[in-house]
């Protein structure tokens, strides 16, 4: 009978043992179908995220971007000689910012990264730490350059011809109608902001007897459509809105790069690439998203309120024509 019993409870366990093995099997059957199935989801997923390119090998990079400048400058060049009777002689040299140690030579035109570029300078010329100088406003980076970045007019004639033959020269450009959009919102528009340069102070008092502002009380904001017709008056000129190719003097001087502020990531990387900077990151921004106006939808709402759009096309004719810009209108 003791036997008997034994069996009977091995049995039994036997029955436990295999039903809950079943049972286990079931549960890691059904979790892996399951796991599967999120996996599958999963994976579907990463394949509609669009993954980047790999970058590509620094050589091919910089072949690619050295013909891209060297037909830029073709283009420039047959430009210039066919509509040199519009285009003005340079008659005094740019202000043009130099460092010896990475033979560069970089000529300002306001609202193409200006700050961020002058943030390099600074720099390279031993002013300041990378970190110190990321953290500096643009005032403070405008006062900085001014007094710590040699001007070629600081070097002898000599001197001053040599760097200009052998050293790399460059200059930014920007759609225009986009740099009229960023100069109205970061100078006008943001005219209380502490970074708002005071010197505008004075534009914005000369267009208040002009147009709606003088309407409304002390506080309301000049649009962009007046700032468009004070520009196009013609009576005050500005850096920030007056035509580029009178900025840097394309015509006069053969750079080495005319880059576009839209591919600013990549003209930046060419060019310190090119002057054996290689231990420097190029800022992505100057800091205020306002004066972002590259963004399509803004664009074309305050475009939208320009009733005269082919007179601002030819006030900035010649600087689509020589940078390779297309009128959007």
């Amino acid at each position: 009978m003791l036997c008997i019993k034994r069996i009977r409870n091995l049995t039994f366990l036997l029955f436990i043992l295999v039903s809950t093995g079943l049972l286990g099997l079931i549960f890691i059957g059904e979790r892996t179908i399951h796991g599967e199935e999120r996996r599958s989801h999963s994976l579907n997923h990463v394949e509609e995220v669009k993954v980047e390119p790999a970058e590509e090998p620094i050589v091919e990079f910089m072949k690619k971007y050295s013909d891209i400048h060297q037909q830029r400058q073709k283009h420039i060049l047959r430009t210039c000689d066919l509509h040199r009777k519009e285009i003005p002689h340079m008659k005094k040299p740019p202000i043009l910012l130099v460092n010896k140690k990475h033979k560069m030579v970089y000529c300002q035109t306001p609202k193409t990264g200006t700050v961020s570029w002058c943030r390099i300078m600074l720099v390279l010329s031993g002013y300041k730490e990378y970190t110190e100088v990321m953290k500096m406003t643009a005032p403070e980076v405008s006062a900085a350059w001014k007094k710590h970045v040699p001007r070629l007019s600081s070097f002898p004639k000599k001197e001053q011809d040599n760097i200009m033959a052998t050293y790399t020269k460059f200059m930014f450009v920007r759609h225009p109608f986009t740099r009229l959009l960023s100069t109205y919102n970061d100078k006008i528009r943001t005219r209380e902001d502490k970074n708002y340069i005071i010197g505008f102070a004075e534009y914005i008092k000369k267009m208040k007897p002009l147009y709606e502002y003088t309407k409304k009380n002390e506080t309301s904001e000049i649009h962009f459509h007046e700032f468009v017709n004070f520009v196009l008056s013609g009576k005050y000129h500005n850096t920030h809105w007056g035509e580029m190719y009178k900025g840097c003097y394309p015509c006069d001087i053969n750079y080495d790069v005319v880059g576009h502020f839209e591919d600013m990531k990549n003209e930046a990387k060419y060019i310190l690439t090119l002057s054996n900077v290689t231990d420097l990151t190029f800022p992505t921004a100057s800091g205020r998203h306002l004066t972002n106006s590259s963004n399509e939808d803004k664009f074309k709402k305050a475009y939208s309120y320009i009733s005269d759009k082919a007179k601002l096309y030819q006030r900035y004719k010649l600087d689509f024509m020589l940078f390779g810009y297309t009128n959007p209108f």
